[in-house]
């Protein structure tokens, strides 16, 4: 009887038989999913149960493959969960009735996946119980062959050999012993060795090393020459012993166990079986494997001789049928599998190669590489063998640079040929970019166009990676060959285009101080290609006009110096956003230009806001463009020198913003929410690209004889144009957030306005008066629940605050402080409560005065939150709180006045601090935690001279339970002690993270 198991979904079973019932209809095609769900909850209960070993010992009798399955899943689940209720002799029963089952399992001749899921739960019982079964291997084989029986292990080395034993097997049988040392290897090897536990793992892999070693070597010398007709049986068993010796060479490399000596003379023999066309995916795949991820592995005379193979007839042969995938031999495992093989050997014998690159083993292997490169078709979609090589030929220039950096240094005659290899490599893959003709791209998949554009960053890679070897004769190839192109009849654009994205992937690594580059680079942009493409007419080369637009905006630096090209350059761009394929890469490089030529651009700002105006009409949803072009028209109007013509300069784009917000409310009101909502976001998301583009550049100069809190003279900013401008603006953003209250998005966009002039220390659009910033705050605060963007922006605004805004930062600290009225506790909105320490904190470290000013009962609401925070189940508020305290602590103060606050705020608050931060210490916290909680701690051990009396109080005086049952009065006493001799350096975070391990109930010591 099986033992009756209640279950909510199903009836527990009564009987073997029943349960063989439910595994039945388990693998039943006509069984329901939720059938499914509840007979697997009833058998996972069985096997979970105490009588679960008994179950499997029952179903392991039965001829039917899915009860057997069923059986060596029990004894894996039982092993897993129960293994240490065992005792010695249940153990070794255990093994003994494993193996009888998988020997039998064998003979009767049951699908593989039975005994392969049987030989996974015989290497799971070795990693529970190693020594019981020291000599696995050994002692496996001898039960197949029958010269032993039981578990006993004691005299196997007086048995015949393990090579001669296994001569004797049947070819299931060895597969059977193959596929189990393969798995011992694989899942001991997950193992980490180490430390002491994984330990005796790695001395129990050395012992059996040496039959492992027997047992591959004699399954892959049994068949004779590997041209031999190999049956389907055999064909299994050396695939299997391939992947054996794999997992045991990888295991001894990365372990450097004995394996690493015994395995080695086997690798000859892996080569030999690449000529058997029966076995070549696999050897291939073996060795390309081996030489990927333990390459470390061969020898030198081993890597010599597979050279050898793979330069000789056999690689000759194998490399003329690597054919793309159109043609009809084309077979993606076994065509491919030279292609990887000749790759991996290059990358891992790369310096070799190099070195000896005038051989005829060199010479033979590097011309194999370039015709995978000479490959017909486009990459990805019709080879995927050319992609292969990128990391040879970079790893390769990577060589050449560490070998001979300095130009005037004599290059050895293998750095000259080598670089010849490069330039061959980069011309072949410059062929392979071209994109299709649109007919053809037509045709492929998604994948096919994602790999193929993954292709060319990968080719651009490298050619900047190539660059220092090649130098200028690279670009001059590329410039001449478009300009070759542009002059011709009728130019091959694709070809012009993929000379542009080669010089674009350029651009960070051209010297244009270089005579040769900077004349072929003048030639370029002074050619007459931009001009063509600019023409509308062409609209069939927007694919050759991206990678102009991309090439112009990658060399800004050459158009600072060459200002003559720049309004044909931008010229070009602005009639390129007429195309909407072309927008986001000719909105990227304009900006890019006018940011870096700012003031040399200036007298065309009056063209390109007409060009704004017309691309904005033609496009009002187009986001990102119209942000970038607007903040490129900021970098101008930024660049001007009078105040009055910035705001003449402003009014047309602000009038265009407007015109934004304007059709964002008529699409409210006709009901169009999504819509309207899109048209709100652009039109603040343009204010605030407008606005960041406004602030004075990072290069620009610096005012070193301004006295602070000198009168500033007074500007259009303050009383004139544009503080109307100003009134009239923040009126609008407020009018668009009221107008979405409930949406967080445009209320974000809305305070991301006025924080574009929170930094700025001259006057400006968006460098609000405080009287409006705090205005729109507060009524934004109002009427929304995004108090995390309200407070955040709020926070910023503290940060940057002046003195002519203190008043407005009072109002600003009522509001914020005045929310946590509102809180019960952190926990009651964790996201507040963060944001109001957080608040509290700018407060506290930039103004110091303003913080201590605060009312003295909403002062105490910010304490008692930052000191309940302290002992809060809640991440950010504890965070946050902590960072308060350590502030409060080290804070001293500006006049003695706010010394005496501070201190007076500190007696008061002392007892229960010290008290909140020992419970947080002594288990109350997170270990990940626990750094951040130390730091006030160290901070009142450092500073405060009653740290000591608040910390014996807090650990004393709350009951010798406090803060934990499984500390004694010693432990804390000790701690105490040394936690003063510490004085919170170095050290301190250590000792909190044992007493923290004390209290949560590790085994622990104070001893010193």
């Amino acid at each position: 009887m099986v033992p009756g198991i209640t279950d909510d979904d199903a009836p527990p079973p009564r009987s073997i038989e029943e349960v063989e019932g439910l595994i039945n209809a388990l693998y039943s095609p006509s069984t329901t999913p939720d059938n499914v769900h509840a007979i697997n909850r009833v058998l996972q209960k069985l096997q979970r149960s105490p009588e679960g070993w008994l179950l499997a010992t029952s179903l392991s009798n039965s001829s039917n493959e899915h009860v057997q399955f069923f059986a060596a899943s029990t004894w894996m689940v039982k092993l897993n969960t129960d293994w240490q209720g065992l005792s010695e002799h249940d153990a070794l029963a255990l093994l003994d009735t494993l193996i009888t089952w998988l020997i039998r399992v064998v003979d009767v001749g049951f699908k593989p996946f039975i005994w392969r899921k049987i030989c996974v739960t015989l290497v799971n019982y070795y990693i529970r119980f190693p020594s019981l079964w020291t000599y696995c291997i050994r002692h496996l084989i001898c039960r197949f062959a029958g010269v032993t029986s039981g578990v006993q292990q004691e005299g196997l080395h007086n048995l015949p050999p393990t090579s001669t034993l296994l001569a004797t097997f049947s070819n299931l049988s060895k597969t059977v012993i193959v596929g189990f040392t393969r798995t011992l290897i694989e899942e001991v090897g997950k193992i980490e060795s180490r430390n002491s536990k994984g330990h005796k793992y790695f001395e129990g892999m050395n012992l059996n090393t040496p039959d492992a070693a027997s047992v591959v070597m004699t399954v892959l010398m049994e068949p004779g020459s590997p041209l031999s007709q190999l049956s389907v049986e055999q064909v299994t068993l050396v695939e299997e012993a391939l992947r054996c010796y794999q997992s045991w060479a990888t295991y001894s490399t990365r372990e450097a166990s004995e394996a690493l000596q015994v395995f080695q003379p086997i690798t000859r023999i892996t080569f030999e079986w690449l000529e058997s066309p029966q076995i070549y995916r696999i050897s291939a795949e073996t060795v390309t494997e081996m030489l990927t991820n333990s390459f470390y592995f061969y020898t030198a005379e081993d890597n010599h001789v597979l050279a050898e193979r793979i330069s000789g007839t056999w690689g000759q042969t194998k490399f003329s049928q690597v054919v793309p995938k159109e043609h009809d031999d084309y077979d993606s495992e076994e065509t491919d599998a030279f292609a990887h093989l000749l790759v991996a050997f290059a990358e891992s014998n790369l310096k070799g190669l190099a070195l000896s690159v005038d051989s005829h083993t060199s010479t033979t292997i590097l011309e194999m590489l370039h015709g995978l490169l000479r490959l017909p078709g486009y990459p990805i979609a019709d080879e995927e063998v050319s992609n292969l090589e990128f990391e040879f030929w970079s790893s390769l220039t990577e060589l050449m640079t560490d070998y001979y950096s300095k130009e005037d240094e004599q290059k050895p005659p293998w750095w000259n040929i080598c670089r010849g290899h490069l330039l061959r490599a980069v011309q072949e893959y410059w062929m392979k970019i071209r994109i299709p003709p649109p007919d053809v791209l037509a045709e492929w998949y998604k994948d096919d166009k994602d790999g193929f554009q993954s292709y060319r960053k990968d080719f651009a890679d490298l050619v900047e990676t190539a660059y220092p070897v090649l130098q200028a004769e690279l670009f001059v190839e590329l410039v001449q060959h478009a300009l070759n192109q542009v002059n011709t009849p009728t130019p091959d654009w694709q070809e012009v285009e993929s000379c542009l994205f080669c010089i674009n992937a350029l651009a960070d690594c051209l010297n244009t101080t270089d005579p040769q580059e900077y004349a072929y680079l003048s030639a370029l942009f002074q050619s007459p290609l931009f001009s063509i493409l600019a023409n509308p007419e062409n609209s069939e080369l927007s694919r050759t006009k991206l990678s102009a637009i991309s090439v112009i905006g990658s060399y800004s630096e050459y158009f600072e110096k060459h200002t003559e090209l720049l309004p044909g350059a931008l010229t070009f761009l602005f009639s390129s956003l007429t195309i909407p394929k072309l927008i986001n890469q000719a909105s990227k490089s304009i900006l890019s230009l006018c940011s870096s030529c700012r003031t040399k651009l200036v007298s065309e700002l009056p063209a390109f806001i007409q060009h704004y105006q017309i691309f904005a009409s033609r496009h009002p949803n187009e986001s990102l463009g119209r942000e970038r072009v607007l903040g490129a028209l900021g970098c101008l109007i930024q660049a001007l020198d009078r105040e009055e013509d910035k705001v003449g300069a402003l009014d047309p784009l602000l009038t265009s913003i407007s015109g934004d917000l304007f059709a964002a409310k008529q699409l409210l009101s006709a009901r169009y929410e999504e819509e309207a909502k899109e048209r709100a976001l652009l039109a603040l998301r343009c204010l605030v690209s407008l606005g960041k583009s406004l602030q004075a550049p990072d290069d620009g100069p610096i005012v070193i004889d301004e006295i602070s809190g000198a009168h500033k003279p007074r500007t259009i900013w303050d009383d004139g144009p544009g503080h109307q401008l100003q009134i009239f603006l923040a009126q609008t953003v407020e009018d668009i957030s009221g107008t979405f209250p409930k949406d967080r998005e445009v209320t974000k966009e809305a305070c991301d306005v006025f924080r574009c002039g929170f930094t700025e220390t001259s006057p400006g659009l968006l460098v609000f008066p405080p009287s409006l910033v705090v205005g729109f705050l507060l009524s934004c605060g109002a009427r929304s629940m995004f108090y995390d963007i309200v407070i955040g922006t709020a926070s910023a605004f503290v940060n940057c605050i002046s003195p002519e805004g203190y008043d407005e930062c009072r109002r600003l600290t009522g509001y914020v402080f005045g929310l946590i009225q509102s809180l019960e506790g952190p926990e009651t909105d964790p996201e507040l409560a963060h944001n109001i320490l957080e608040y509290a904190n700018k407060l506290l470290t930039k103004h110091l005065h303003l913080f201590l000013e605060v009312q003295e009962s909403v002062l105490g609401r910010v304490l008692s939150l930052a000191l309940t925070s302290l002992v809060s189940k809640e991440q950010f508020p504890k965070k946050t709180a902590c960072t308060f305290w350590t502030n409060l602590i080290t804070t001293a103060g500006d006049s003695e006045e706010q010394k005496m606050m501070i201190e007076m705020i500190l007696q008061q608050t002392g007892e229960l601090l010290a008290k909140n931060l020992v419970m947080a210490i002594g288990g109350g916290a997170a270990r990940s935690e626990l750094d951040n909680v130390t730091e006030p701690l160290k901070k009142m051990v450092f500073k405060q001279l009653h740290a000591r009396k608040w910390l014996e109080n807090s650990m004393f005086s709350n009951g010798d339970a406090f803060p934990s049952q499984k500390i004694s009065v010693e432990d804390k006493s000790m701690f105490l002690k040394k936690l003063f001799t510490l004085r919170g350096g170095r050290g301190t975070n250590a000792l909190v993270k044992e007493f923290w391990l004390a209290c949560r109930g590790t085994e622990f010591t104070y001893a010193s």
